[in-house]
């Protein structure tokens, strides 16, 4: 709440409650591998690296960047429609 007041972005708080959710199904399930998944899901330090293993997973797969440049082509038209040179 006092990311949103101060007019940050709660995007590390919102994939820590997803992490914990996740988390949660995964004790439910029955198995060895995923109680341990469950579990180290649960604890900050490694909830923390999870989030970053799948920061720098996504990153790396769709190439994703902050630059807001919008690259095109375009014709410049005068008043009447037609093509200037």
């Amino acid at each position: 709440m006092v990311q949103l007041q101060s007019g940050e972005k709660p995007v590390v708080t919102m994939f820590e409650g997803l992490v914990i959710l996740v988390a949660g199904v995964l004790l439910l399930t029955p198995g060895f591998f995923t109680d341990t998944i469950g579990f180290l899901g649960l604890i900050p330090v490694t909830r923390t690296l999870m989030i970053r293993l799948v920061q720098t997973t996504m990153i790396k797969r769709y190439n994703v960047h902050q630059d807001d440049t919008i690259e095109g082509e375009y014709i410049d038209l005068d008043d009447d429609g037609d093509q200037k040179n």
